[in-house]
């Protein structure tokens, strides 16, 4: 890639999406791995996707709620302890 960039060859775009999001990914996995605190992110979120729950019209609130359990934060019992 970096050799087309350089010398302004043209190339299929379709293509270089694909290998920039495989690049992206392959990274994003890595950086998983590294993140110990992550292990209930990890189990879920398996690849790049936008999950459907993302896609559903939900008001303000339910986003939030929705957004901290998924990332740990919200204040529950199991959470908190």
């Amino acid at each position: 890639m970096e050799y087309s960039y350089n010398n302004k060859v043209t190339v299929d775009l379709e293509e270089c999406q694909t290998k920039l999001m495989s690049n992206f990914e392959v990274n994003w996995k890595k950086q998983l791995i590294r993140k110990p605190n992550l292990c209930l992110y990890k189990m879920w979120k398996q690849d790049l996707k936008v999950p459907n729950y993302i896609k559903l019209n939900l008001s303000r609130l339910q986003r939030s709620f929705l957004a901290q359990l998924r990332n740990g934060s919200l204040p529950i019992h199991i959470e908190t302890g």
